[in-house]
């Protein structure tokens, strides 16, 4: 019996999927395939430039003012050793002949072919328009309307030649052949693309970009303000916690690590242009947020595995359940903050700021309980095959314990205490990070490779929840306590924004408990819905409580599937 090739996995970044060894303490944006390369219009590359060679043996520029597509060169080599008819050949010669011949341009003048949401049509490319790209219309630019085109799907271009010392159009030539795909078999970019092909249209030199580009704009993965070399010991110390420009001149001594970052321009000097190109060698490696100028000593994720697949599972519902809570009192301490109305100054600023972060935060915690629930349903399907999943979405009675004792999930405004709470929470190998390693290395045990990554991201994010509870500990220390906290006092029984509140809650819970019953793709529609009652719904009535200084917090839902989850006994 013949043998049949096993089936091939082609990851969409091969280059990033390559490179699976993690380090501890860097974010998770820090890996290859979270760069912004990946992400248009690309930092590190501009993947505009891959639809240049959308059509066999050409290469085009797109002019973004007049849409034109120009043909800049054409593969004959590849023409030639291709099995084209002879008369495709003969139209590939008449362009190619024209090439280096100033007066003479060809352009794609019209394109047939699928264009994603618009349907089948052939566009003229000059007259496309942002103003027509509605329902039934067409792609508002030559470059997205290229995009949009699948690959390997036949597309036909009408090419014309013009020649600027005649007027009018000249000849005109169609061609049709599959659009080109951007990798290769295994996943790789093509062979198309030459060296500095894909970055050729960025900034250059893109230090000098960098310079100028505000952290607002700027990668994550590239920061442009970074916490100083520390003397060893002394990494803790308030002193080295402060954020300084990574370009800046100052390099700073053992005894000054130099100025604070400031967005107020407060005479601080970062190196100009040329003396960026000039003094690069000075410009720090940054490891977990820190420039570092010493052999860099990698530190170790790990936990002992639990020693059944019931452990395991325990484990991670607890896990969702403390991903709930964190949720609740996130939310509490963000909205227990003075509304913006009331605040002014420096103080306005550092209150807005420490909202955001904490929002940001809490939303992350919403990515984190859906993360262990599909993990959850991975492994129902693996070991439970037949039974209906069931989602976590019990809240933990309490956090995971700081050595023996553990810390309470109650309403509290953020004062100093409760401040101080959320950074142990969240402290690297303590707290819930701690909760996450023992699920880690039982996953990798298991060979469940792909959900162990996805904890490592949890775990990642949780050092960055971290570092920015320390920012806001910075920023709201400046105040006293009653010049940014709002008066909220508890909910009295009966009050109508509690009740809504808890009526909003309980409906985002079973909505989410049916996305999550469904799995996806078919859930989608419920995660949506979720997210909508979430931002439209939950949210709002959070800024009405603080609006109206009520302390906002939430009940235990009547209903069993939502009861509080204790933390599971295990064998240690």
């Amino acid at each position: 019996m013949a043998e049949f090739p096993k089936p091939k996995f082609v990851p969409l970044n091969a280059t990033a999927a390559r490179i699976t060894d993690y380090v501890v303490g860097n974010p998770v944006n820090t890996r290859l395939e979270s760069g912004v390369g990946n992400c248009f219009p690309g930092l590190e590359m501009d993947l505009r430039n891959l639809e240049r060679r959308f059509f066999p043996f050409l290469e085009v520029n797109f002019n973004f003012d007049s849409n034109a597509i120009v043909v800049v060169s054409v593969d004959i080599d590849g023409v030639a050793s291709s099995n084209l008819s002879q008369a495709l050949q003969n139209h590939y010669q008449l362009i190619a002949e024209d090439m280096g011949n100033d007066a003479v341009t060809w352009t794609i003048d019209t394109i047939t072919g699928t264009f994603g949401i618009f349907g089948r049509k052939t566009l003229t490319v000059t007259a496309l328009s942002p103003t027509n790209s509605g329902k039934g219309g067409t792609p508002p630019d030559s470059w997205t309307a290229v995009r949009l085109l699948p690959p390997n799907e036949d597309v036909e271009i009408m090419l014309v030649r013009r020649d600027r010392s005649r007027s009018g159009a000249g000849r005109s030539i169609k061609l049709k052949l599959p659009r080109v795909m951007y990798t290769d078999s295994d996943g790789v970019l093509s062979s198309i693309f030459e060296p500095g092909e894909l970055s050729q249209s960025l900034c250059s030199p893109w230090t000098h970009d960098f310079r100028d580009c505000g952290c607002f704009y700027w990668a994550s993965n590239h920061p442009d303000i970074v916490q100083p070399p520390a003397p060893e010991g002394l990494e803790n110390d308030p002193t080295w916690q402060r954020m300084v420009p990574w370009e800046r001149a100052e390099r700073g001594t053992p005894d000054d690590p130099s100025p604070s970052a400031s967005p107020l321009g407060d005479g601080r000097r970062e190196m100009q242009y040329y003396e960026i190109n000039q003094r690069w060698q000075e410009l720090d490696i940054v490891i977990e947020r820190r420039e570092t100028r010493n052999a860099y000593r990698r530190g170790s994720i790990g936990g002992k595995p639990f020693a059944t697949r019931e452990e395991l599972l325990a484990e991670l519902q607890y896990a969702a359940g403390v991903e709930l809570a964190a949720i609740q009192v996130y939310l509490t301490a963000a909205y227990s903050l003075k509304p913006e109305t009331a605040l002014a100054g420096e103080l306005k600023d550092d209150v807005n700021s420490a909202f955001a972060e904490i929002m940001r935060i809490a939303i992350s915690e919403m990515r984190h309980l859906r993360i262990v629930n599909d993990i959850l349903r991975t492994l129902n399907e693996r070991w439970s095959v037949g039974k209906a999943f069931e989602p976590a979405l019990q809240v933990a009675k309490e956090f995971p314990p700081l050595g023996t004792q553990p810390l309470p999930v109650a309403a509290r405004p953020l004062d100093p205490e409760v401040l101080r709470q959320f950074i142990e929470i969240e402290e690297p190998s303590e707290s819930i990070d701690g909760l996450y390693a023992r699920i880690l290395s039982s996953l990798g045990e298991q060979g469940f490779s792909e959900q162990a990554e996805s904890v490592r991201s949890v775990m990642a994010q949780g050092l960055d929840h971290y570092q920015t509870f320390l920012f806001v500990q910075e920023w709201l220390g400046r105040h006293e306590p009653s010049d940014y906290l709002n008066e909220a006092k508890a909910p009295k029984a009966g009050n109508r924004l509690h009740r809504e509140l808890q009526t909003k809650y309980v409906s985002l819970l079973r909505t989410l408990r049916k996305a999550y019953e469904t799995g996806l793709p078919a859930g989608a529609s419920k995660i949506v819905d979720a997210r909508n009652l979430m931002v439209n719904g939950i949210l709002d009535v959070c800024d009405q409580h603080r609006r109206a200084g009520v302390l906002l917090g939430f009940d235990t839902p009547s209903d069993p599937d939502f009861s509080p989850i204790a933390r599971p006994k295990t064998d240690g």
